[in-house]
Order: C-alpha cells, then sequence, then structure tokens
C-alpha cells in the first residue's frame, strides 16, 4: 500500500509515533476499512456520523471493531493536537480484521475546491463501474487507480459511476443530487455509500421544507434536470456544470445555493459547540 501520511505524528494501535519511523503501512492488508474526516478549527467534523458509517462497513462484511468510539475520538484528539491542529483530513483505516486488527490513523493530503470552483462549477465524466460493496467503504486500490485516471485523461473534477443499467448511482468519491423545480434527487441507500454530508444534506433539505426523492437518473436523462452537485467529506456542496457533454446551470440554482448555505450553517454550529471540547 503507498505511503500516505504526512506531517510529524501519526497513530498505531492508540500509541502516538514519529511518521519519519513509519514501517506499519507493510503490514496493511485485507480486509481493511476505513474514513476520512475533515478537522476544521482543530474540530473532527461529524465524526460521530463518520465512526458510526464505520462499525457498519465492518459489519456488513462480517467483522467486528473492537475499539469504542470513546477510544477512538480520544486518538483523534490526541493527533490533532501532536500535530499543530492542522486543518486538514484525518485517514482512520482498520486492517487485517481476520486476527489481530491493526488500526492506524493520519492525515492525508488533502484537496479542498478553489472558490472559484464553487463560482463557476466542476466538470465530470461518466464511466461504467460499480462498487463490490456500495454501503461498506473498503479500500480498494484497483478502483481507486481506475478512477482516478479516467478523471486525469478527461481534465474532469469526478466521475459519475454508471450501472449496467445506464443509471447513475453516485461519484467516485461523491454523492450526487439532482433538481428539478423544487425536489431534489440522489441515489437510494441501497446503490451507494451513504456519505456522512450527504445524510446533512438530506437533513438541511427537510429543515429548508424541500422534498427528497430517493431513485436513480438515467444517463441519457439527464437533460431533464436543471441543476446537479456533489457532495463530500471534502467539497461540501459543489455544483456540476458539466456531465460529459452535457451542460447545467448548477451555479445559479437558487435550491442548490440555498442548500449549501445551510449545511455551512451546520457546519459552523457543529464546530462551535465541539471547540470547548477539546483536550
Amino acid at each position: 500500500m503507498k505511503k500516505e501520511a504526512i506531517l510529524d505524528y501519526y497513530i498505531y494501535n492508540n500509541e502516538l509515533y514519529m511518521i519519519k519511523n513509519m514501517s506499519e503501512y507493510q503490514r496493511i492488508e485485507p480486509p481493511s476499512i476505513y474514513e476520512v474526516i475533515r478537522v476544521i478549527d482543530g474540530v473532527a467534523l461529524y465524526v460521530e456520523e463518520h465512526l458510526n458509517r464505520m462499525y457498519k462497513s465492518a459489519n456488513l462484511m462480517g467483522y467486528y471493531i473492537s475499539k469504542s468510539s470513546k477510544e477512538i475520538k480520544t486518538n483523534i484528539n490526541k493527533l490533532i493536537k501532536a500535530n499543530g491542529y492542522k486543518d486538514l483530513n484525518i485517514k482512520l483505516v482498520f486492517s487485517d480484521l481476520d486476527s489481530e486488527e491493526i488500526f492506524l490513523m493520519y492525515y492525508i493530503d488533502s484537496y479542498y475546491p478553489e472558490k472559484s470552483e464553487y463560482k463557476e462549477g466542476v466538470k465530470t465524466i461518466s464511466i461504467k463501474a460499480k462498487r463490490k460493496n456500495p454501503n461498506a467503504k473498503v479500500i480498494n486500490e484497483n478502483y481507486k487507480s481506475y478512477t482516478k485516471r479516467k478523471i486525469k485523461e478527461n481534465g474532469a473534477y469526478e466521475a459519475m459511476l454508471i450501472n449496467e443499467e445506464g443509471f447513475i448511482t453516485e461519484g467516485s468519491r461523491s454523492n450526487v443530487f439532482f433538481v428539478k423545480g423544487d425536489i431534489l434527487y440522489t441515489a437510494p441507500p441501497g446503490d451507494v455509500l451513504l456519505g456522512v454530508t450527504r445524510n446533512k444534506i438530506m437533513e438541511a433539505c427537510k429543515d429548508l421544507g424541500y422534498k427528497t426523492v430517493e431513485k436513480l437518473v438515467n444517463i441519457d436523462e439527464i437533460n431533464d434536470y436543471e441543476g446537479v452537485f456533489i457532495t463530500g467529506t471534502s467539497i461540501d456542496v459543489l455544483p456540476v456544470t458539466w456531465i460529459n457533454n452535457t451542460k447545467f446551470s448548477s451555479v445559479d440554482n437558487k435550491i442548490i445555493k440555498n442548500v449549501r448555505n445551510e449545511y455551512l450553517r451546520d457546519v459552523k454550529k457543529y464546530i462551535n459547540e465541539k471547540k470547548s471540547c477539546l483536550v
């Protein structure tokens, strides 16, 4: 597995170590599950939801994670503090679940969209691909390399995954929402990885009084929709201007703007509430 840890310190089985002495990558073996959590102002954003998803991923694969959420959160705060409260993403990995359960946690290089990308929207492509287990966040280097290569070859920001029936399920690293009138459409839970940000967007839509429908959108019918956006840990709500050669006025869509503003308000509220709990 490619070494991806950055900064000075990482966590290995509850202990803090220097990155320069890191050798545990060689011990990461299937089955492995992971989570990526964004740190803002020294706060691990929506950490409770991320850990719940991690436990569910393990259960879906028939495994059990022995570490409690309290224990993991203590390690997260230890890592954040040791590395000087850097506002980047943290990756949690549970590996070798068949036997000894290796636990790694470290900061990773993190890319966040530029202001211009929120203002102008981003280009996406479609590729025929499907996660083996959509609801479990499992390390799959082949899938990651394939989608990354396709995105780069086409000068795109993200790739929309198309199933065998021609329906868009999700992005390679994001969830997808389509807007028609005052209704938002997104893939049903059984077909996608249920992103933490996706769930927060669903809550924001409810608070704003917008109806959300969980249904798949066919790639041949995307012209019927007025706007598209993708969601994820690093991108929050990012308007999509292009899917292949189809253009959308997503950046000017009032509903997309309102949903993003509501989500950002919740992020700010969460951070302010958690700051006093830092140790």
